[in-house]
């Protein structure tokens, strides 16, 4: 199956309810490349985004995407007291020479 066959199955296979989040920070990401994404994050603990990123992650690697999908879903977020802030990141391709 090609990726892109993939991707449909993960899609088809979700049914999550419309999620509404804030981003109320602005960062971004230093190192060698020179594209720096924008990244909004959320300032507090977010329980739905949660949730959908626990069950887009389980879709993922029943379809044979991402981390751990090789490993049969072994690879999973660990469980931890700090609150889940989500993110959104964005990053331009770099301008290509002409």
């Amino acid at each position: 199956q090609s990726l892109v066959d993939k991707v449909a199955i993960v899609a088809e296979s979700i049914d999550f309810p419309p999620i509404e989040l804030s981003f109320d920070s602005v960062l971004s990401f230093s190192g060698p490349l020179a594209v720096h994404p924008l990244v909004l994050r959320a300032g507090r603990d977010a329980g739905i985004a949660r949730d959908f990123h626990s069950t887009l992650g389980a879709a993922m690697r029943n379809a044979g995407i991402g981390a751990g999908a090789q490993a049969g879903g072994a690879h999973r977020q660990a469980e931890s007291p700090r609150p889940y802030r989500p993110t959104l990141n964005a990053a331009a391709e770099p301008e290509l020479p002409r």
